[in-house]
């Protein structure tokens, strides 16, 4: 039996629109999984690695964010071809500063890049969370 992946997405909501929350855009191409979908920002879970740390790892990398207060408001499971990935959704706030995204947005040491992000209402997620998205599916079910 394969053990599951673990992995955290982040819900960060605007600091003066709590309606609105920052998502970000899959890359287009042949190998990534999702593409061109708009959802929440993610990270695998290293070896050794709490979700926590990869959340605050995947905030700094992916989107040059230092976070502040962070909290988990949802769990998930989901079965997917290359095997089984359990999630945490947390809800985090920005100790400072704007999104920014690193030059590349493709693949980089099984890492995914985000082509773009923008502050959306949630409804934004229903194409993800239809398509197989479990972060958006995750935050959808906050609603």
């Amino acid at each position: 039996m394969t053990s599951a992946s673990i992995a955290v997405a982040l819900l960060i909501r605007h600091p003066r629109e709590p309606g609105r929350i920052l998502v970000v855009k899959r890359p287009e191409g042949s190998g990534e999984e999702l593409p061109g979908i708009w959802g929440l920002p993610a990270a695998t879970c290293r070896a050794g690695e709490s979700p926590e740390e990869a959340a605050h790892r995947a905030a700094r990398q992916k989107l040059g964010l230092d976070l502040g207060a962070l909290w988990p408001v949802a769990e998930g499971f989901q079965q997917r071809p290359q095997g089984p990935l359990a999630m945490t959704l947390f809800e985090a706030v920005p100790a400072a500063g704007t999104p920014t995204l690193p030059v590349t947005s493709r693949q980089v040491d099984s890492s995914t890049y985000y082509a773009e992000w923008r502050w959306a209402p949630l409804a934004i997620l229903e194409e993800g969370a239809a398509q197989g998205s479990l972060c958006c599916a995750l935050a959808l079910g906050l609603a």
